[in-house]
């Protein structure tokens, strides 16, 4: 059987309710809390930062897994190459060329 790794193995329980999410190198990169919003119980996943007001909000999910997941993704949506920028100038035509 194939061995399956999910988000949330990432988790580390920090306090009741309160999951920090490591990276490979044990470096913090989200913040998952359980939280009652009318009554109904969901996960509010922040991005981590020593101080809450440097947090940014990633998202609200029904269940732990969804938000570790989700939180995962914005993960690694900052390691990507980043903006497209568009193809290079090949055409010989720019700086020092006349």
């Amino acid at each position: 059987m194939a061995t399956i790794w999910h988000a949330i193995l990432a988790a580390h329980e920090f306090a009741v309710g309160e999951w920090i999410l490591v990276d490979p190198g044990a470096k913090p990169y989200a913040i998952v809390r359980a939280v009652d919003i009318g009554g109904e119980r969901g996960y509010r996943a922040v991005t981590w930062a020593e101080r809450s007001e440097d947090r940014r909000l990633l998202g609200y999910w029904r269940n732990l897994r969804a938000a570790c997941a989700g939180a995962h993704r914005a993960y690694l949506a900052t390691h990507g190459p980043g903006d497209w920028a568009g193809y290079p100038n090949q055409s010989g035509a720019g700086a020092g060329q006349r």
